[in-house]
């Protein structure tokens, strides 16, 4: 889970911009949050890239990864984060006993 809080200033420091890849491959939004920087929303994107990327590596379908960008005080969201955080535990139980 990847939160930021929506009324905070987001920049990057300056000595972390080439640090940031920017590759054709990252997926990033086609409307940045308002307001935010477009390096921000880079490295965002370059961050929840590389979890999924990482998370699906070993290829075998048993790793889960469901990214979110959002705010502690969004019930919504977090409500949806929980949502996907019981699905992966019950997917991994299902698997344990192959249910699944």
């Amino acid at each position: 889970m990847l939160t930021t809080p929506h009324h905070a200033h987001h920049t990057i420091p300056h000595h972390a911009h080439h640090t940031i890849p920017h590759h054709a491959h990252h997926t990033t939004a086609s409307t940045p949050e308002p307001g935010e920087d477009p390096k921000v929303t880079r490295a965002k994107f370059f961050i929840r890239d590389e979890f999924l990327r990482i998370s699906t590596a070993s290829g075998d379908g048993r790793h889960y990864c469901y990214p979110h960008f959002t705010c502690a005080v969004d019930t919504e969201n977090i409500r949806r984060v929980f949502n996907d955080c019981r699905d992966i535990i019950q997917r991994m139980h299902l698997r344990q006993y192959e249910l699944l």
